[in-house]
């Protein structure tokens, strides 16, 4: 015979409301501020299928690989995952150079460490890919939406990401996981 349990709260045995785990609440359970630190809150991904190339040597663009995330919580720690793929066509020998980022809500801010140097060398006319990866993190102050984006910039010539061109795109993600401080 199955059995259930119903409840509204989940609390400590003291019945303090700052410790509060979960409510039901409007037909939704939510996260309280009792969840223990270093819980895996939410997760959001995005696959991307397309590719995308820049000659900016001085600004960050978008790669198109950008997710949305709304924080449970206003001091959240944020992890930010990415894969994606990097291509050359040479025709004419030589090497492509660029550079991979994470950024906040699109802008030119790039989260501090999250920046990848990415050099592909390439002789005759030749066509190189390789794929690469990197974390990010970023310590949230409110539970306004926030979109990381994967952003590009190119060292020399044309830097190409998530290239379609190839028909390599397997594999090309952002996730950002929320995770309680």
């Amino acid at each position: 015979m199955p059995s259930s349990l119903q409840v509204d709260k989940i609390i400590d045995s003291s019945a303090t409301t700052n410790k509060e785990l979960a409510e039901y609440s409007s037909s939704a359970w939510s996260w309280k501020k009792g969840v223990p630190t270093g819980t895996c809150i939410q997760m959001v991904t995005h696959n991307a299928d397309s590719g995308t190339s820049t000659n900016n040597t001085t600004d960050f663009v978008t790669t198109g690989l950008a997710v949305t995330i709304t924080p449970k919580f206003d001091n959240s720690k944020m992890v930010i995952l990415w894969q994606t793929g990097t291509t050359h066509f040479n025709v004419s020998g030589g090497n492509s150079q660029g550079y991979l980022a994470v950024s906040r809500d699109a802008s030119t801010t790039i989260l501090t460490r999250s920046q990848a140097n990415v050099i592909i060398y390439n002789a005759g006319n030749t066509t190189g890919y390789l794929n690469f990866s990197g974390v990010a993190t970023d310590t949230v102050t409110s539970t306004t939406a926030i979109a990381y984006t994967l952003m590009q910039k190119s060292k020399s010539g044309t830097f190409y990401s998530i290239s379609a061109d190839t028909g390599s795109t397997t594999g090309c993600s952002i996730t950002v996981m929320e995770f309680k401080v």
